[in-house]
């Protein structure tokens, strides 16, 4: 029986011996083909100082050379199966500050948090093996924060209302503390429900030249990298905008404004109660400038801001608060009239007295755009003047006025009774003028109640 069985291991063992080896290569074939070994990448694990008080224990800090040097890279190594979930959480990387060199370079270590990972992982590369650096003096100053929002809600704009804390003490390095440190705070609204008025802001610090800092550099711990916050989601809404009145552009004189032009309507955002006004009646903007000349040319004001003129807590989401003016002015032209003076009316007079113009006729300049004064007539003028605060017979010189407003309706031009000091009109058409004044004989009535005026 023994000779059979030894018979049966023996016989043909080299043939036996390959077989074996080839079911063992079979086997780790399959084994590579449904788990392979792979390699991955993993960033941004933070760099944890240690034993810190070697370099701060006289109101000093240390600071590294490279501005992100307080994150490593690393390459592992390992089977699918054990390594393709692994995160930067899953390890950790520090300095020790006992082993810091005499020019202030520091061994970087990185290792798995968890023995079961460290048995199963190799790190192959290392993006950082030393931190370089400098021992600076430490620095404290208190610092406000700005606000931002991030991921708002479709058709609203969100606006800062408070915060539970809005300055912060921190200490660092003096060449970051001193020039121009920043600390920003960040409401991520996405998700957010339109109607909450409460949540976090996450804290970020950085730089004068925009880099990040690490918060713990600013001795800021875990609990201080959040603050409460309280915001207003407003919803943004489409408001008319009114035309723009050529009362408060004032042309050079001889040249009027012929039309302004701008948008026709703004996106704002505010609440109902303060957009109310605004949505009923539209926006109305005061615009004002002077001096104005051209000859049927359009000036072109690309940044008119109407910031101070929006009610309290009307904001633009945009942020830009300018809308462009376009003002096409021209030249005026001047028709001369005759009027007969009867036809001038006298306003405010006392019904105790009588009053009439010395002249039989008036002869006088009126400038407008040529196409208004071409179908003007004397008629159209509507000529009167003003004898409020006269209160005793005699003769006095008075400014006469006129009610005409040219066929546009909106007043396009302020009309300009006056007459051409000769002999200089200037080469632009401009006109140096005075106000024409017309003498007023002013007598008592002979029967009560008889009077001129309306």
């Amino acid at each position: 029986m023994k000779g059979k069985l030894k018979a049966m291991f023996t016989r043909n063992i080299g043939m036996k011996l390959v077989s074996l080896v080839l079911a063992l290569l079979v086997w780790i074939t399959i084994i590579n083909l449904s788990d392979p070994k792979i390699t991955k990448t993993i960033s941004d694990i933070p760099i944890d100082f240690r034993n810190e008080e070697v370099v701060t224990s006289e109101n000093t800090t240390y600071v590294p050379s490279d501005s992100a040097g307080r994150k490593v890279t690393i390459r592992i190594s390992g089977v699918r199966s054990k390594i393709e979930e692994l995160t930067a959480s899953d390890f950790i990387a520090y300095v020790d500050f006992n082993e810091m060199s005499s020019v202030y370079a520091v061994p970087v270590h990185v290792e798995a948090k968890e023995k079961n990972i460290a048995a199963i992982v190799e790190i192959t590369r290392q993006s950082t093996m030393m931190m370089s650096g400098k021992i600076v003096q430490m620095e404290t100053a208190v610092v406000s924060y700005s606000f931002e929002f991030a991921n708002c809600p479709k058709g609203y704009y969100p606006v800062f209302v408070d915060a539970d804390n809005k300055r912060y003490t921190v200490s660092g390095s003096q060449d970051v503390v001193k020039a121009g440190l920043s600390l920003v705070a960040t409401v991520d609204l996405d998700g957010v429900n339109p109607s909450a008025r409460k949540g976090k802001a996450s804290l970020a610090a950085y730089d004068s030249d925009g880099n990040s800092i690490d918060l713990k550099d600013l001795g800021f711990a875990a609990q201080m990298t959040e603050v409460n916050v309280e915001f207003d989601l407003l919803q943004k809404q489409t408001v008319k905008i009114n035309p723009i009145s050529k009362d408060g552009i004032v042309p050079v004189n001889g040249y009027g404004i012929v039309e302004v032009e701008t948008q026709k309507e703004l996106l704002l955002a505010g609440k109902p109660q303060d957009m109310a006004d605004l949505l009923a009646n539209g926006f109305t903007i005061p615009y004002h400038r002077e001096n104005v000349q051209g000859r049927g040319i359009y000036i072109e004001d690309n940044e008119f801001n109407y910031r101070e003129y929006l009610p309290e807590g009307v904001y633009d989401p945009s942020e830009k608060y300018t809308i462009p003016v376009r003002i096409k002015v021209d030249m005026l032209q001047k028709k001369t009239l005759t009027v007969n003076a009867t036809s001038v009316i006298f306003r405010d007079l006392e019904s105790t007295f009588t009053a009439e113009i010395e002249a039989e006729t008036l002869t006088v300049d009126v400038f407008d755009f040529a196409e208004n004064l071409e179908k003007l007539t004397a008629n159209q003028l509507d000529l009167y003047v003003d004898m409020k605060g006269i209160a005793a017979p005699g003769k006095y010189q008075v400014e006469l006025h006129s009610d005409y407003a040219n066929a546009q309706g909106d007043r396009s031009v302020e009309t300009s009774l006056r007459k051409q000091e000769e002999p200089n009109q200037n080469p632009d058409g401009e006109y140096k003028t005075f106000s024409m004044k017309v003498n007023v004989v002013v007598t008592e009535n002979s029967e009560e109640g008889q009077h001129a005026g309306a």
